[in-house]
């Protein structure tokens, strides 16, 4: 399933960057639109990092170098191992010390929701998620009590096995075959994608 479309704005600030550090680089209307539908499921932050990475490190760009290619590479977030983004988990709660944040937490008042809320938003995606689907409540209880038994040999544990098998799955996953020919902004890329011609991009 396609994630949200980046802003139109945010995908031409990357194709600035790239005019003004690859002067020869030429880009058609039919170019720009397959590079749009090709780079849309990105995040907006991943592509940002990716072109300036791209830039950054690529000296010279030869006749099929796969532009959109390495910029999803370069956009990748660094990947931390599991023990890594456990460590994440527990700057969290060491963080957190002095603050209420039961299994209620999120009933709590504004003030002290937030601040949770500010820890996990500084957690890595993958592993926010898995922290918040344990329940960060839970596992704040366990730290504040001092309960490393159960952090150490339950929730620790149950974090990395939860972790490794939420990034195999993802590994795994593969695009419907039914889904419906990509569209952008009008561009029916159907044909393109049939007999290997690109698509006219409509100007408004």
């Amino acid at each position: 399933m396609r994630g949200e479309a980046m802003k139109h704005e945010v995908f031409l600030e990357g194709v600035a960057l790239l005019r003004v550090n690859f002067r020869n680089l030429e880009l058609s209307d039919a170019r720009l639109a397959t590079w749009k539908l090709l780079l849309d499921d990105m995040g907006e932050d991943d592509y940002r990092r990716g072109v300036l990475v791209f830039c950054r490190t690529i000296r010279e760009l030869y006749p099929n170098t796969n532009v959109v290619a390495c910029i999803r590479d370069c956009g990748k977030p660094p990947r931390l191992s599991p023990e890594e983004g456990w460590e994440y988990v527990v700057r969290g709660l060491r963080a957190g010390l002095g603050y209420s944040a039961g299994p209620g937490w999120r009933e709590e008042c504004e003030s002290t929701l937030e601040f949770h809320r500010a820890i996990l938003a500084g957690m890595p995606p993958d592993v926010r998620e898995i922290t918040d689907r344990m329940g960060w409540g839970r596992l704040y209880e366990a730290w504040n009590k001092g309960d490393t038994n159960l952090l150490e040999n339950t929730y620790r544990k149950t974090f990395l096995a939860n972790l490794v098998s939420a990034r195999q799955r993802n590994r795994e996953q593969l695009p419907g075959e039914s889904e419906a020919p990509p569209r952008l902004d009008g561009v029916d890329l159907s044909r393109m994608l049939k007999d290997g011609k690109p698509p006219e991009a409509r100007n408004e």
